[in-house]
């Protein structure tokens, strides 16, 4: 028993797989808009279905609009969105069945675009006899006053609608409402044949024309309704082909109410068809466009030919111009070729071997897209939208924090076309982008350095969340015993990157986005003297350094105690030296410098005054220097030995003078 479930649970896995990895099967149709004013065609549209719906453009000068399905789709509408967002298709402006819209433009009031969207049916044939059948059944249903019941029709595999006719009989006028998915109420002027879920029916004698296999009366008045039903059958059988490709329809076969029901793509030709007619038995309404229906006689035969005309076909995309598109074509039964269709222009090829056939699409190389296609816009031009699909990529640090920098490049490579089909450089928020159906690989540089990358196969729309090998490095310096550490210069090196700050009161320096790693830490203090130096681990979280610093506080005084400003004062450690000036009070500060042994020298204008050797611990210090100056003179230092020598020679200049004045004396005495 575990045996098998195991075993389905992997046919479920690998269906689902399967699923995942191949491209689905698009269908490829039609829907053909006739723009009709003053009872004639101004203007004849193809429009290709996508998704299941279509843009309808309304300029609001029409008349009337018709929109035929010019395909084998199972579809019929069942929605018409006008631009404020309003289903016009339960109101009273439209007609409809599974072949046709009408829209009344007059009373739509506005242009604009306008979504139709459509609904999965069961498929019609591409040629075959739609037959109107006798009556198939009469009941007789009594609704009591605001009451409501369904009414149940049920035919054969070939039936394709319902005819119904309802006859009230009430004291006063009858409100009656349908409730169906979808129905037509035929009456005499197309302006007034509706199509609505709730439509309130006020006339005594009422003819349905009813696409689903039930259908709700619902009884809105105060007086009980006796309703008389009548049902009819309408069936549609397709024709088959004779070996030579023509179509014979026998009249033996037919009944007073036979049609033949035409749903030809445009690459097909029905030889053998002269009528230009397109009345609808069905709703009793004329479509200006090509034949969709023809009264068949009961007797005598028609025979109809097809005939496969040259079809031409476009890939239409929003790409770049190097995108190189092939289609894969069955030429002859066997024969399947691969062309080359430029995109975005038509490209003729050879006459199809059947009504529907399916197109494999080839954009650079890539798995092949299929595409069924059912049929055609005008002239016989079938346009494939290319499958393009939205790729949203966010990317996040490893602690999901978002990124934003102009650094970070970002490319996307594509295994198909061997070749990097987005590259930006910088990222902001998020990233997206459009691409064709394949294999990519996601790559995420900062900085020349890979920071993420991932294999993907996108199938549909995708996002991707990306955690790229980056964070924000934060540093917190730690002085160990009461140290200042604010505006210690840190420098981190490592992997090709650099990275500097500068230390803030808090003690904490914010250093950019860094990939995880170990990198080379050197905290720098004053005149570049190395604090502290070694290896770091960058992680996540953010990373306390413990540093030793120490400041010192010098006192330059003169030989008698005076404070000498001006002087120059020296730290040198290791080659390098840290210089600052005595203020008026004779004091020079150092800080954040590394505690260790340092020659302390002062001096002015390169004369040495005083030098020494200190050792500085951590924490502050504060150290008096004296000097055998007296004082200044003309901005050169005035030493005790100076000052000695200068008096001896002053002295010994007053002994001469006074010799030399007592030798005057002499002479005179003499003469």
């Amino acid at each position: 028993m575990r045996f098998v479930r195991a075993s389905l649970a992997l046919l479920l896995i690998l269906s689902a797989l399967k699923m995942f990895l191949a491209f689905p099967s698009v269908e490829v149709g039609y829907v053909t808009i006739i723009y009709v004013k003053g009872g004639g065609i101004t203007e004849v549209r193809a429009l290709p279905i996508r998704c299941g719906s279509v843009t309808v453009p309304v300029s609001g000068e029409e008349d009337s609009i018709f929109l035929t399905l010019d395909s084998l789709y199972p579809y019929s509408p069942r929605a018409l969105y006008a631009p404020n967002g309003t289903d016009i298709l339960k109101s009273e402006a439209c007609i409809a069945t599974p072949r046709y819209v009408c829209l009344i433009v007059k009373r739509l009031k506005a242009g604009g675009m306008y979504r139709l969207v459509l609904g999965k049916d069961k498929a019609l044939p591409p040629v075959g006899i739609l037959m109107i059948g006798k009556d198939l059944e009469e009941r007789n249903i009594v609704l009591p006053p605001l009451s409501s019941k369904e009414v149940k029709v049920k035919g054969g595999e070939d039936v394709y609608a319902f005819l119904v006719t309802l006859d009230t009989i009430s004291t006063s006028r009858p409100r009656l409402s349908i409730g169906a998915p979808l129905y037509v109420v035929r009456v005499d002027k197309v302006n007034r044949v509706n199509l609505t879920s709730g439509v309130k029916l006020l006339e005594r004698h009422i003819e349905l024309t009813i696409f689903s296999e039930s259908f709700r009366l619902v009884n809105r008045g105060s007086n009980t309704l006796n309703v008389f039903i009548r049902i009819r059958e309408v069936n549609l059988k397709p024709l088959t082909l004779t070996e030579d490709g023509a179509l014979i329809v026998k009249g033996g076969a037919m009944t007073e109410g036979s049609y033949l029901f035409i749903n030809l793509p445009n690459y097909v030709e029905l030889k053998g068809v002269k009528a230009s007619w397109n009345l609808d038995p069905l709703t009793g309404l004329k479509v200006p466009v090509r034949p969709l229906f023809m009264k068949l006689s009961k007797e005598g035969e028609v025979r109809l030919k097809m005939k496969y005309k040259a079809i031409k076909v476009k890939i239409a995309g929003e790409v770049n111009d190097s995108t190189k598109v092939y289609v894969k074509f069955n030429v002859k039964r066997g024969d399947e070729r691969l062309i080359y269709v430029p995109l975005n222009n038509f490209r003729e090829l050879p006459p199809p071997q059947s009504i529907s056939f399916p197109l494999k699409v080839i954009v650079n190389g890539s798995v092949p897209s299929e595409y069924e296609v059912t049929g055609s816009g005008l002239k016989g031009e079938v346009e494939i939208p290319l499958v393009i699909y939205t790729l949203t990529v966010n990317l996040r640090t490893l602690n999901l924090k978002s990124l934003e920098d102009d650094k970070l490049e970002v490319k996307i490579y594509s295994h198909e076309s061997n070749r990097y089909v987005v590259q930006t450089r910088g990222y902001h928020s998020e990233l997206v982008c459009r691409l064709l159906p394949g294999n990519y690989t996601l790559i995420a540089d900062y900085e020349g350095v890979r920071v993420a990358s991932r294999y993907f196969s996108l199938r549909g729309n995708m996002h991707l969340e990306l955690r790229c090998n980056l964070t924000k490095a934060r540093l917190v310096v730690k002085p160990s015993s009461g140290g200042e550490v604010e505006g210690l210069k840190v420098l981190l090196i490592g992997g090709g990157l650099s990275r500097e700050g500068v230390v803030n009161s808090e003690g904490r320096v914010e250093l950019g986005l860094l990939p995880l790693g170990s990198y080379c830490l050197r905290i720098e203090g004053g005149g570049g003297l190395i604090v502290y130096e070694g290896n770091l681990n960058i992680g996540v979280d953010e990373s306390i350094v413990p540093v030793k610093t120490c400041s010192l506080m010098v006192s330059v005084k003169s030989i008698v105690g005076y404070p000498l400003s001006g002087v120059e004062v020296t730290l040198i450690k290791g080659g390098r030296k840290v210089r600052a000036l005595t203020d008026d009070y004779g004091s020079a500060v150092f800080k954040l410098l590394p505690p260790g042994k340092y020659l302390l020298r002062a001096s002015v204008n390169g004369i040495e005054l005083a030098s020494r050797y200190v050792l500085l611990g951590e924490g502050s210090d504060l150290l008096e220097l004296k000097t055998n100056v007296l004082t200044f003179v003309g901005g050169r230092p005035l030493s005790s030995i100076h000052a000695i020598l200068c008096l001896i020679a002053f002295i010994s200049l007053i002994a001469i003078m006074i010799k030399l004045r007592a030798q005057s004396k002499n002479m005179e005495v003499i003469r």
